[in-house]
């Protein structure tokens, strides 16, 4: 018996995996393709790298995307200031996609849109089964950002876009089939006003064939930050580390270094390479090297929401994490023998300091962690999780 087709949505390319929301974009690719013949259509403001398409089409049957200028994404979000969807619906928003959804979509049994940010393109459509990855509450993710931020633009955006987003994604949630999200934290606030409809929580999966941490390399005196840095929450993560908490790292480990590795800093980020304990790698080729090399791996997430893919992959390599409650949101049943969690700031730079003075106690974190992660976070569970909710 064939499979059904099924219409990917994406608003950017899953490929390569630079981002968290890449990896999550891949992950729902690769598993649902074992069970669905797949089309993926997505958006990209950049050429597309003749790896990303060999790759993508491993999952695929067609591959569809659409190339935009910046310019046009800005005019778009200028545009949603005088709507009442949220400005990333309309940042994401493309007439010319909505027309070859609207030519094509008769084709497909199944409509699966990653984020809200691809939802508007098929709300009018109702004779085909709509599937939506919210992936996190970005509604609470906009929320928090706004209580944190003082003043400025992300200030304004923040609170013109965090009430549009909750009705949005309480429209979305009726008017959707299926309806999947990354950890139970994100869920009860999407559900808060709406508990009479139902998400199923689909966490993010490792796969053993990317993470393949098949070779070992000594420690470097060092603790590394990872995360896409052109993304607010990771940039506000590292201000914090580096005002709050760094400071009392340094008092009692002089030499220590502080490395940010991710793609797309800012000028701001970049900057901090001019202090002597701070260094900024931008890309890098080999992120498991990074890893790997460092004594301790820090999310001192204060801002943002669902699952941190930076903290599965290093614990899945046997780093000692440590991380705030806010970085911790979605690891179930989890326990300081598997991750250190802490949110005061000097408590959190005492735990750094205990375990960089303790690597017996390191590496026991590190090996209760991988374990962990083996357990909960499997490809195997997660297949089995949508397959459930999808199909069966």
């Amino acid at each position: 018996m064939g499979k059904d087709k099924l219409l990917l949505i994406f608003f950017r390319a899953p490929y390569p995996l630079l981002s968290g929301g890449q990896i999550r974009m891949y992950q729902n690719l690769r598993i649902l393709s074992k069970h669905f013949d797949i089309d993926l259509l997505f958006l990209t403001d950049g050429p597309v790298e003749n790896s990303t398409i060999k790759e993508l089409s491993k999952y695929t049957k067609d591959l569809h995307w659409y190339t935009f200028k910046k310019s046009q994404y800005y005019l778009n979000t200028l545009r949603g200031l005088f709507t009442s969807d949220p400005l990333q619906t309309n940042y994401f928003y493309s007439r010319k996609v909505q027309k070859w959804i609207d030519r094509n979509i008769k084709k497909y049994p199944y409509v699966f849109c990653h984020t809200i940010r691809t939802t508007k393109y098929v709300q009018k459509h109702s004779n085909t089964i709509k599937i939506v990855d919210f992936v996190d509450a970005i509604s609470m993710n906009y929320e928090k950002a706004y209580q944190k931020k003082n003043f400025g633009l992300w200030k304004l955006l923040y609170y013109i876009d965090k009430n549009r987003l909750k009705r949005y994604e309480e429209r979305i949630l009726n008017e959707f089939d299926k309806s999947i999200i990354i950890s139970n934290v994100d869920k009860e606030y999407i559900l808060s006003e709406n508990s009479k409809k139902s998400i199923k929580v689909v966490p993010n999966c490792i796969f053993p064939d990317i993470v393949k941490n098949n070779y070992t390399i000594p420690e470097k005196h060092k603790i590394c930050f990872i995360g896409k840095m052109d993304y607010e929450p990771n940039q506000t993560a590292v201000f914090y580390f580096i005002n709050r908490i760094l400071p009392h790292v340094v008092k009692k480990n002089p030499t220590i270094k502080f490395e940010v590795v991710g793609v797309q800093p800012t000028e701001q980020i970049k900057n901090l390479s001019v202090h002597n304990n701070i260094n900024v790698t931008g890309y890098v080729e080999d992120i498991e090297r990074e890893i790997k090399e460092s004594k301790i791996i820090v999310a001192p997430m204060v801002s943002g929401a669902g699952v941190q893919n930076k903290i599965l992959q290093s614990m899945y390599l046997k780093k000692c994490v440590v991380t705030t409650n806010l970085g911790a949101e979605g690891l179930v049943n989890v326990t300081n023998n598997e991750i250190i969690i802490e949110d005061n700031p000097s408590a959190f730079a005492e735990k750094i300091n205990y375990y960089l003075a303790n690597k017996d106690l390191r590496d026991a974190i590190g090996i209760n962690a991988k374990e962990y992660i083996k357990k909960t976070f499997s490809e195997e569970k997660v297949e089995q999780l949508l397959k459930e909710y999808l199909i069966d």
